[in-house]
């Protein structure tokens, strides 16, 4: 499991013992950016394949940059459908509140890669 936390939330639970609670919020800059409104298309119902004729369905397609971006549809009227590949989270502010339930020591392979939840092995 790779449980990558937002940097502002690493450095608050910095120190912490088990018990403590804190509270983060963070800027879209900090956590999922800002809504980027290039990546929300809106075309006629009947270009797209009958399969992704709902809400929630997921499609990726290929930029000219080469990356593949899942795009999800988020609106359909009776003529259009709209599919958007921002963060659902994208252009807001985001509070957490954590309690330290439990503290334990880094695995030698989260101490060398400085991530947690390194396993040391690699997929490729």
């Amino acid at each position: 499991m790779n449980s990558k936390l937002f940097r502002k939330v690493e450095r608050a639970l910095e120190g912490c013992t088990v018990g403590a609670k804190i509270s983060v919020s963070l800027s879209p800059e900090e956590g999922f950016g800002r809504h980027d409104p290039g990546l929300t298309f809106t075309d006629d119902l009947d270009n797209v394949p009958e399969q992704f004729h709902h809400l929630g369905a997921q499609l990726e397609a290929q930029n000219a940059k080469g990356e593949q971006p899942t795009f999800v549809v988020t609106q359909i009227s009776e003529t259009t459908l709209t599919v958007n590949a921002n963060h659902p989270l994208a252009g807001q502010t985001v509070s957490f509140e954590v309690t330290v339930q439990n503290i334990r020591d880094a695995t030698p392979a989260e101490v060398r890669s400085g991530e947690p939840g390194a396993t040391g092995h690699s997929l490729q």
